[in-house]
């Protein structure tokens, strides 16, 4: 009687230990789930704040082209945006002393009437300064179109469009396709030209109009 009565015993302890180990793989099993669903939403919400941030245009990119923040003189982001590249273009320059050198060049698009260039000669890290002002006369050659004369003007580190030909530029932006350029520097004693292309300048009007919608 007493061996019965301890297999018994033994019965209820061993499917005891086996119900304690089923609610305790439960259990895990639980918490690992909930982690799962935890990191696929993260990862759904994360990809709506991209594509969120992709129809806003804020630092977002569009074909080329992306809206980023100035910075000030020590270097922090300030609120006012503007367009350009995603990285520098690339062209030559020739002048006196040199003939087809490396250029990067920068567009600096802060609105359709605002439009100024950095150029920087040896695709180095300074732009072309000027002490003086500096007259520069801009070729632009759309596709399949006649090229059009813009002046650009250098009284600091870029040339600026006038509001007339900054809207001439971003139409023809706008438009999109392969856009060539062709910089004369018209000082008197300057004899720098510059050229460069974009490849494809489709997505500009898109980013445009998102960069409107923020300022």
């Amino acid at each position: 009687m007493k061996k019965f009565l301890l297999l018994i015993l033994s019965l209820i302890s061993i499917y005891g230990c086996n119900l304690q180990q089923s609610a305790k793989e439960l259990e895990i099993k639980r918490i690992s789930d909930s982690i799962r669903v935890a990191d696929s939403l993260a990862m759904v919400m994360a990809e709506q704040q991209r594509i969120a941030d992709s129809i806003s245009g804020v630092g977002i990119r569009n074909g080329i082209w992306v809206i980023k923040n100035y910075v000030d003189e020590f270097e922090t982001k300030t609120d006012k945006k503007y367009i350009t590249t995603e990285s520098n273009i690339l062209g030559t320059f020739s002048n006196s002393a040199t003939e087809n050198s490396e250029l990067e060049v920068r567009l600096l698009i802060d609105n359709s009437e605002k439009v100024a260039i950095k150029l920087f000669e040896y695709a180095g890290k300074n732009p072309v300064k000027a002490g003086i002002e500096e007259g520069y006369k801009i070729k632009v050659k759309p596709p399949n179109s006649e090229a059009v004369v813009l002046i650009g003007r250098n009284s600091s580190d870029r040339l600026e469009l006038d509001k007339s030909d900054s809207k001439k530029l971003t139409t023809i932006l706008c438009d999109g396709g392969k856009i060539q350029f062709y910089i004369i520097d018209i000082t008197e004693y300057a004899h720098s030209s510059y050229r460069f292309e974009i490849d494809n300048a489709d997505g500009f009007d898109k980013i445009l109009a998102a960069l409107q919608n923020k300022n």
